[in-house]
């Protein structure tokens, strides 16, 4: 076991685009525990056992959408699920859920739920089917076909922002994290302090870092403190404790890895607070990289936020 090091790193943040719904979820549940990428089949075993252990937070970063019956509008307004959005769109409803609402929702007694859930289910892939029990093949009368991120691209706004569901895998520090985890229309999948021994030799054998942004001038205190929490964690795993245990010691600044899935319009919101003058100058830093990539990537305006015209936010 390392006697204790550490080593610095800078942020990063890693649009995530993968298209199979079982394999996202897979890697963003991996993030937490930070294990290798895994194979198809490895993946839909996976997360079939999440569902079974009624971990579904993970579920909530994938999003279907679909066009429906307007006649689904009534029964659906029951769910009040923060995991179902809908909007009325040339006379039909264009819906964007999760598989999570589903699950939860399965057993529900009411005929009028099971209808929905029946509809909604049937829309998604064979594979995504077999996740939610006891609805498949139920009867239901309201039609519901999917759609891809064509048919989202190309809509008008607001209703492109609300439907455009965009995820993004982030590198900063856990003083960071502790901040974007407030914004509750959010999914979070996070690096476990719990479960990552850093120990192990797939984490080096040491603890990482990132550099504050005022490290240049302040170099001997920062090398100092970090390389005295890495040394009290390593002693404190060698003397027996657990990770959980041992990460009683870590620094805010260790390098935390977040993935973050939401809709635009509050990636928009993220922005508007995160990139704001007064605003962690850290949460700034790795803020503007995901909003410069929307930016080459066509999900956001070029030049939607400027460094000199943002305004301090008020009242907050």
């Amino acid at each position: 076991m390392a006697n204790g090091s550490f080593e610095y790193a800078l942020p990063s943040a890693t649009y995530v685009d993968i298209p199979d719904p079982l394999d996202k979820i897979a890697f963003v549940s991996h993030n937490c525990y930070q294990v290798s990428l895994k194979s198809h089949g490895e993946n839909a075993t996976f997360v079939g056992q999440l569902v079974t252990n009624r971990h579904l937070a993970m579920a909530e970063h994938y999003v279907f959408t679909a066009l429906a019956s307007p006649f689904l509008l009534d029964p659906l307004r029951k769910f009040n699920s923060p995991f179902i959005r809908f909007d009325p769109y040339q006379g039909q409803l264009l819906l964007s859920y999760s598989i999570r609402p589903l699950i939860e929702n399965a057993t529900n007694p009411d005929p009028e739920a099971h209808k929905v859930i029946s509809a909604l289910t049937l829309a998604l892939p064979q594979e995504c089917q077999r996740l939610v029990p006891q609805s498949v093949g139920m009867a239901s009368p309201f039609a519901v076909k999917p759609v891809d991120d064509g048919f989202v691209s190309a809509l008008g706004e607001p209703l492109r922002d609300r439907h455009r569901f965009v995820t993004y895998a982030l590198e900063t520090d856990r003083g960071v994290t502790h901040e974007l985890v407030r914004h509750r229309l959010c999914s979070f999948a996070q690096e476990s302090t719990r479960y990552c021994n850093y120990s192990r030799n797939r984490f080096g054998d040491k603890i990482t870092i990132i550099k504050p942004l005022d490290y240049v001038g302040r170099e001997a205190l920062y090398d100092q403190a970090f390389q005295q929490a890495a040394e009290s964690y390593f002693a404190l795993l060698k003397a027996g404790a657990l990770a959980q245990q041992a990460r009683a010691v870590l620094p805010n600044g260790l390098r935390a890895k977040l993935v973050i899935s939401t809709y635009m319009d509050e990636w928009r919101h993220i922005f508007d607070l995160r990139l704001a003058h007064d605003a962690h100058p850290e949460a700034r830093r790795v803020l503007w990289l995901v909003e410069k990539d929307m930016e080459r990537r066509g999900f956001l305006p070029a030049g939607s936020y400027k460094e000199d015209d943002l305004c301090p936010r008020k009242g907050l």
